[in-house]
């Protein structure tokens, strides 16, 4: 991996620049795709379709706990019912138990998956986004092995070797080093923080989240974690009675899982020198951990830059990750904040991987901070609520000019906003997506007549309240997105569909304001789905019939518009002008 930096941003680490790996060219910043099973959600050929927004290869995030069971004889993977992993043969794979090490898969990630190492780049990170936050129990790492929670709901820990054994299997372009990102990064599950959540509910007519389910097997772990009695803690002298306070205890053990993370980097960093002389070395990134806590991202990120300073070699590059936005709400903090303290100590020579982006404004501030490859996760939460996003980095988004409505105001898209940053499925406090879905008047436009002057529909929400919602809201001034589930409600809430189908779907579909509108989402817009065109009633019909291909020509849409949005801030970034176009987002 080789990363070059073409052009900086004077007073930011904003920059545009080239990154070449595996022998393909990424012009970053660029958008880093997310996908399921190793493929784009929605989207068969992606390379055909979203590569020509760009020009260039297609980043994929391909998530490791979907192949960990590669790395083992199929005889052993059959009991893992692993997701196309269980069938009786696979091209590629040998029955020998010796044969490539394993006895497992003897082709790479790009053949196995059916993706041309010309035209995808596989850019592997620990875990699925989508799935992590969503679950009901946590795998919790130890001291010499990293948890993920695998095909199958089966429980693995990763020790180094096997860690780097797996990628040996897969030999995706670039890979993240496993880390322990830590439960209460993804969940906001502490009591001060859900009181504050449930008091806000009635703003929006949303419900506050609520806190995970704690097993016995984390009891154990927080119960190891209180210090005994009359203990001293070594680095500063005070007590460590069992009396401290809940965020002393809390502290301490973010700073332990920090050091295990340590410990587990500097372990696969010392394998991959001594495998580089005998087999050409998969480029490594550290993920940047510390949670909610800025001084702990600012701790580990100097620890990193420490590997980094004694072998310049080791690293390839860092991953960094923001919280969800209840959870940086909670905490007070701010994506430009997170990222800024995670990159404080990290030489700016290396590039960036970002993870967690859920709103425009802060997809601005992380390019801002350094980022250069973006996850796009953003686009899937949008598609599966039944919504397209129109934005534009260069220029304020007006309905009239893409033949919108009229969008709700600014101040109404605050619930939209929660809404939209579902990275878990959710809405972005916790709710799974079907019960957001179910509930249509909380999807894009606030609660009650405050949606704004748009065109409006009322939905009969999963508890059988009427709730009215704008067809089209703005998030930014930048940014609007259309609701094309205006004016379908059903019971079964399911996400990205209205859940009614047949007759009662077609009914509510004739009553809604895009009913008849054959235009394109958005005329200006060059994705697959509104160049051919498909009309916006098309797509609202296959919302209310709960057809999937609704789901593949949002996904082309929005998937899209936010390549080219980081395309703009590419270009603009290349041409000196990305400061004063930030400015408009509020990014300094």
């Amino acid at each position: 991996m080789i990363f070059s930096v073409e052009a900086e941003v004077p007073g930011q680490r904003a920059r545009s620049g080239r990154l070449v790996v595996n022998g393909q060219t990424l012009q970053t910043p660029c958008c880093m795709h997310y996908s399921r099973q190793g493929c784009v959600p929605h989207i068969t050929d992606a390379a055909a379709t979203l590569g020509q927004c760009d020009g260039m290869p297609l980043a994929i995030n391909v998530a490791l706990e979907h192949f960990v069971d590669l790395d083992k004889p199929r005889a052993e993977r059959r009991k893992v019912q692993g997701r196309g992993h269980s069938q009786p043969a696979t091209p590629g794979e040998s029955e020998e138990p010796g044969a490539a090490g394993t006895g497992a898969l003897v082709t790479t990630l790009h053949e196995y998956l059916g993706m041309p190492a010309d035209s995808y780049v596989l850019l592997a990170t620990p875990h699925d986004m989508d799935r992590l936050a969503k679950r009901e129990r946590w795998v919790a790492s130890t001291k010499t092995a990293v948890g993920l929670l695998t095909n199958g709901n089966i429980e693995s820990r990763l020790q180094p070797k096997a860690f780097m054994e797996l990628l040996r299997v897969l030999r995706p372009d670039a890979a993240v080093c496993l880390a322990d990102p830590g439960e209460a990064f993804y969940r906001n599950g502490t009591p001060d923080a859900a009181a504050g959540q449930a008091s806000e509910s009635g703003a929006d007519g949303s419900q506050g989240s609520r806190p995970p389910r704690v097993s016995k097997g984390r009891q154990q772990v927080a119960a190891r974690a209180a210090p005994a009695e009359n203990a001293v803690d070594d680095a500063t002298g005070e007590s460590m009675s069992t009396e401290a306070s809940p965020e002393r205890v809390a502290q301490r053990e973010l700073r332990r899982r920090a050091e295990r993370n340590l410990t587990f980097l500097k372990a696969v960093i010392g394998l991959c020198r001594a495998e580089g002389s005998v087999q050409p070395r998969i480029p490594l990134l550290a993920m940047l951990c510390g949670e909610h806590d800025l001084d702990e991202r600012r701790f580990y990120g100097a620890s990193v830059a420490e590997c980094i300073g004694k072998s310049a070699d080791a690293l390839a590059g860092v991953a960094v990750s923001v919280p969800p936005l209840a959870v940086a709400k909670a905490h007070g903090g701010s994506a430009a904040a997170y990222i800024g303290a995670s990159l404080e100590s990290i030489p700016r020579s290396l590039p960036v991987l970002c993870a967690g982006i859920e709103r425009i404004e802060d997809l601005v501030a992380a390019v801002a901070a350094g980022a250069d490859v973006l996850d796009n996760k953003w686009a899937y939460d949008l598609t599966m609520q039944g919504l397209a996003i129109v934005a534009s980095f260069e220029a304020p988004v007006s309905t009239e000019d893409h033949g919108l409505p009229a969008a709700g105001p600014e101040g109404a898209a605050a619930a939209g906003g929660q809404l939209l940053g579902g990275r878990r499925g959710s809405d972005g406090g916790g709710r799974p997506l079907k019960r957001v879905c179910g509930s249509a008047g909380r999807a894009a436009g606030g609660a009650g007549p405050a949606a704004g002057p748009g065109p409006e529909a009322v939905d009969a929400g999963a508890d059988g309240a009427s709730r009215r919602r704008s067809a089209v809201t703005r998030l930014h001034g930048h940014a609007v997105v259309a609701d094309l589930r205006a004016g379908l409600a059903g019971p079964k809430g399911r996400a990205g569909a209205a859940g009614l189908g047949g007759a009662a779907g077609a009914a509510a579909a004739a009553a809604s304001v895009w009913a008849e509108d054959m235009r394109a989402i958005s005329p200006r817009c060059g994705c697959w789905t509104c160049a051919r065109p498909h009309g916006r009633a098309y797509v609202h019909h296959l919302l209310a019939v709960d057809d999937m291909l609704a789901l593949v020509l949002l996904h082309q849409h929005n998937a899209w518009q936010l390549a080219r949005f980081v395309a703009a801030m590419r270009a603009a970034a290349a041409a000196g002008s990305f400061a004063a176009a930030a400015a408009a987002f509020g990014v300094e």
